[in-house]
């Protein structure tokens, strides 16, 4: 018995040591369990899309912005996949990517474009950086990458643009150093014309008096074809300069016929335009401006006329209560099916090459724009092509656009 006694102490100290030792394993696990608990929500909080993966590019792990970019629903579908499973088109360019990284064996920075499985195109700049053992041994490579498509896609709209108006701005002043050439020996034709015909006057031979008025029309015509190209480039090279402050109430039906009496039409083509005047109204904005319009959209419709072998032009108004309108209507209808979605996007054009810069329409928007208006364009291919000038009602003694 007293043997017993003796080892019951120690038997106690050794049982007690295996529950301590029991507790200890379990408050380890509990800890290490909350501190990859931690570690995830750490990962999962960080912008951008958070991964690992081996040497060979599978993926061991990734937090939730991760997933929702791909086709999976959880983390654990992702592991063991590689990049040809997630976004095939793009696999081989990541790829890349990767082994430069773990080669140099130091943190790159690189811009990926990725299609996911919605077919949406993506930017990512992602930063990558070998994934290293506790010996110091390249096992594979991390990275984070952040969605930057917006980013991106506001540089290219910008660079879009100021190349359009960098474009814009040499052909103004490739239109003025042009105009400046044509000026000089029109003026001087114009000159010699007028002296003739006063010699001619002089002498009493009125014989060939119709022939120099001829001329003198056509002179006259040919500058405002000038006019007019370089009044739509230099609006189009500065849009936010159109001086507003400057627009008079004006009648909209005298400024389409001052428009049609200096259009250099070609023979017969004047008869294929129509003005209806049975209703008309004033609007404020400036004569030269709306007379390019006009020159815009009969030039359009005269080629489409010529091109199809038939129709005409006919211009007529639309009085409203809160608006005004001009219908200008072709019966040309050679408007392409599904080309009216772009059809005032600067250097559309639907004609033939060199016919045409496609500024033509784009100015007519932003002109009509500046007066508070705008304007639109319907069409049944076959039948007619009509655009509609939409102008804000105008208090004639105050000068200014009644509220909409």
């Amino acid at each position: 018995m007293c043997n017993v006694n003796k080892k019951l102490p120690e038997s106690g100290v050794c049982e007690k040591t295996i529950i301590d030792g029991s507790s200890n394993i379990t408050y380890l696990e509990e800890k290490i369990g909350d501190l990859i608990g931690y570690l995830d929500s750490i990962v999962d909080s960080v912008p951008g899309s958070i991964y690992w993966k081996d040497i060979n590019g599978i993926y061991l792990g990734c937090n939730n912005a991760m997933v929702k970019k791909s086709n999976f629903k959880n983390k654990d579908d992702i592991i063991g996949k590689t990049d040809s499973q997630l976004w095939s088109n793009y696999a081989e360019e990541i790829c890349c990517s990767d082994k430069e990284v773990m080669m140099q064996d130091k943190t790159m920075e690189f811009q990926e474009l990725v299609r996911i499985h919605t077919g949406e195109c993506f930017y990512f700049a992602s930063i990558k950086t070998p994934l290293k053992d506790r010996n110091g041994n390249i096992i594979g490579v991390v990275g984070n990458s952040l969605d930057i498509t917006d980013r991106k896609r506001a540089e290219e709209l910008k660079a879009k643009n100021d190349a359009a108006e960098k474009s814009s701005k040499f052909m103004a002043m490739l239109a003025g150093s042009v105009a400046h050439e044509l000026r000089t020996p029109l003026s001087i034709i114009n000159i010699n014309a007028d002296l003739l015909e006063k010699t001619l006057g002089e002498r009493g031979e009125s014989s060939i008096t119709d022939p120099i008025t001829n001329i003198k029309e056509t002179i006259k015509s040919a500058v405002h074809t000038v006019d007019h190209i370089l009044v739509t480039l230099r609006t189009m090279s500065s849009p936010n300069v159109v001086a507003t402050d400057k627009f008079k109430i004006l009648s909209i039906a005298d400024d389409i016929e001052k428009t049609l009496m200096i259009y250099p039409f070609q023979e017969e083509e004047k008869e294929l335009v129509n003005l209806d005047k049975t209703t008309s109204f004033n609007y404020r904005g400036d004569s030269i401006l709306t007379g390019n319009v006009l020159f815009n959209l009969i030039k359009n419709a005269l080629y489409a006329i010529q091109k199809a072998g038939k129709g005409c032009v006919t211009i007529s108004f639309k009085v409203g209560n809160k608006t005004n309108q001009v219908i200008f209507t072709d019966t040309a209808a050679e408007m392409k099916a599904g080309y009216i979605s772009k059809l005032f996007d600067q250097f559309e054009t639907q004609g033939a090459l060199g016919v045409g810069t496609g500024l033509g329409l784009a100015f007519c928007r932003m002109v009509l724009r500046s007066y508070g208006g705008d304007i639109s364009c319907e069409a049944e291919e076959g039948v007619y092509t009509r655009f509609v000038l939409t102008f804000p009602k105008v208090d004639n003694q105050t000068n200014e656009s009644k509220d909409a």
